[in-house]
């Protein structure tokens, strides 16, 4: 019989510790934590559950006593280690810069990524949104459907945030500092421009819409650098100008989903309370026909139908600002409607641009006309400045036989001025 202890019960025996193999194999991490690894690779399971990095590297020689003594602590001690955990923790979008671009044959055209923005982007971006850089220009479609389009197409949120640093540069007082503005306006304007440079050959159904809001904002962007020597707008020292030559391209397009452009950008109109009307009558078809009767007299085919058709389509712009004589559009002639005029611009056609490349009389005499249209939109600060620019422009362009053709559109300008001071 088994010996009983004094309480009746038999003696404890004591345990053996069942016997295993030990490992040296393990990884770095679990021989740290002092876990028991299954050596699974390239990742075992303890670093796979804790989303570690695993590392089966053979360990390093011990660490000096002094480092030692840093590494080690106490039960219940906090630890002074964190950065070396967190360093060894997945990173995900660990990139930020601005931004990835995206690949024409992509059916989203750059939907997939959402551009990262660094302090300098989101000071851009804020300055966008709440300072109304486009104030009466479409206010709902540029100022909330555009940012929507730009983290989609991230040559669209390059040009936002140039027209931002370009409005912050025309803000600021006159002894101020602004190279950081104008040096964030040029990285993004160019960034954006290559970008859309790069797409325009492939544009596509998928990417029409952006890309033309895309050559608008370019559009606007050159505007707002304010004019330098030589730049009529549309062509600039006997070359045409990049932005007009990238809209080219978007008007190949212009067929293959006109009603879907129009839709995509359909907007309300604005709740926020407008200036009063003023009514100022302009008496342009006298002017206009004049013109119209010197084509006829000096022009010759096929430079003649290319004349007729650009004036005939500016008649329609100055219709659409001013009305007519016999009836006055009510509240026109000092605040231009935007889409009325940049349309001629969009609409002119290659033949004569090129007459202007060549400084051909009768075409820099339709563009000077164009620049009382370009007065009227004087009230948005990036085209401050361009109807005189343009008129002079043309004059130092024109014989001297050729010149009183520019008293008209002069005086207008004049008057313009003048009239948008006295009820301002």
């Amino acid at each position: 019989m088994a010996d009983l202890n004094q309480s009746g019960m038999r003696p404890a025996v004591k345990g053996s510790r069942r016997s295993h193999t030990k490992s040296r194999a393990g990884c770095q991490r679990c021989k740290a934590r002092r876990v028991k690894c299954d050596e699974a690779r390239p990742v075992c399971r303890n670093c796979e559950k804790s989303s570690l990095r695993c590392d089966f590297s053979p360990a390093l020689a011990r660490a000096g006593p002094q480092q030692q003594a840093i590494g080690k602590r106490g039960r219940g001690r906090p630890r002074r280690d964190w950065e070396s955990i967190i360093a060894e923790l997945p990173m995900r979008n660990a990139s930020c810069s601005l931004p990835a671009q995206e690949t024409a044959e992509s059916p989203s055209s750059g939907s997939a990524v959402t551009p990262c923005l660094n302090v300098d982007d989101l000071e851009l971006f804020y300055h966008y949104l709440n300072h109304r850089c486009l104030k009466r220009s479409g206010e709902h479609m540029w100022h909330v459907k555009v940012p929507q389009l730009g983290f989609q197409h991230p040559y669209v949120l390059h040009l936002i945030l140039a027209m931002a640093a370009f409005h912050l540069v025309h803000l600021a007082p006159p002894d101020s500092d602004v190279a950081r503005f104008e040096g964030l306006a040029d990285h993004h304007y160019e960034a954006g421009l290559r970008e859309v440079s790069r797409l325009i050959p492939s544009i596509n159904r998928h990417n029409l819409v952006s890309l033309y809001v895309a050559t608008v904002l370019i559009c606007l962007i050159t505007c707002a650098k304010r004019p330098s020597p030589g730049h009529l707008l549309l062509v600039a020292e006997g070359q045409e100008v990049s932005w007009w030559q990238l809209l080219r391209g978007v008007r190949y397009m212009r067929d293959l989903d006109v009603h879907g452009l129009q839709l995509s950008f359909h907007t309300e109109e604005s709740t926020e309370e407008q200036p009063h009307a003023t009514t100022r009558p302009v008496h342009w078809e006298r002017p206009l026909d004049g013109i119209s009767k010197f084509i006829a007299q000096e022009a010759t085919s096929p430079g003649k139908e290319v004349y007729e058709k650009a004036l005939a389509d500016l008649s329609g712009c100055f219709r659409d600002s001013f009305g007519t004589a016999s009836q006055p559009k009510e509240g026109s002639g000092v605040d231009g409607e935007f889409q009325f005029i940049m349309g001629w611009v969009y609409r002119t056609e290659e033949d004569f641009v090129l007459c202007l490349k060549n400084q051909q009389p009768i075409s820099l005499i339709i563009l000077a006309y164009f620049s009382v249209l370009i007065k009227t939109l004087e009230y948005e600060w990036f085209m401050q400045g361009w109807a005189s620019h343009i008129l002079e422009g043309v004059g130092e362009r024109l014989r001297i036989e050729y010149r009183h053709w520019l008293d008209w559109p002069a005086e207008q300008i004049r008057e313009i001025e003048a009239f948008r001071q006295q009820n301002n």
